[in-house]
């Protein structure tokens, strides 16, 4: 038994994780693209503002687990139903829940202690002017 509501919500967080995912990408490429932080960005300080404004591959990560748990769950039996549950639906359901659980920790971690910084790209990591320079090795 298909769910219609969670099937609808799955097209459209999979319409908003592509768009998401586009302008991460051009982000990458071109330092002057806008990104889109999300909404509760400006409760933030400057530079967790500026920390999630730059690391918006976090933001895709959370709305492709999104899908993924409404698309699994699309296909979930009703609770009390007796339909038999499928492995695959809940395979899928438990994979986006756990997507989206470790982007979020990773968007939260981000903002308060700037890691993990390979979410970021070359030209929007913070440098600090008090610590020289080191060497290879």
């Amino acid at each position: 038994m298909t769910s219609w509501t969670a099937l609808t919500g799955a097209v459209a967080f999979a319409a908003f994780s592509a768009r998401s995912w586009m302008r991460a990408v051009r982000y990458w490429r071109d330092p002057t693209v806008r990104t889109s932080p999300g909404p509760l960005w400006r409760h933030l300080g400057e530079k967790g503002q500026r920390r999630l404004e730059s690391g918006s591959v976090l933001n895709s990560v959370c709305l492709s687990g999104l899908t993924l748990l409404f698309l699994g769950g699309a296909w979930l039996p009703a609770a009390g139903s007796p339909g038999a549950r499928s492995p695959v639906a809940s395979g899928v359901a438990a994979a986006g829940l756990i997507v989206f659980l470790l982007g979020l920790v990773a968007q939260l971690s981000l903002v308060f202690f700037g890691r993990p910084s390979f979410v970021i790209p070359e030209h929007a990591r913070e440098t600090r002017e008090d610590q020289p320079n080191r060497g290879p090795g």
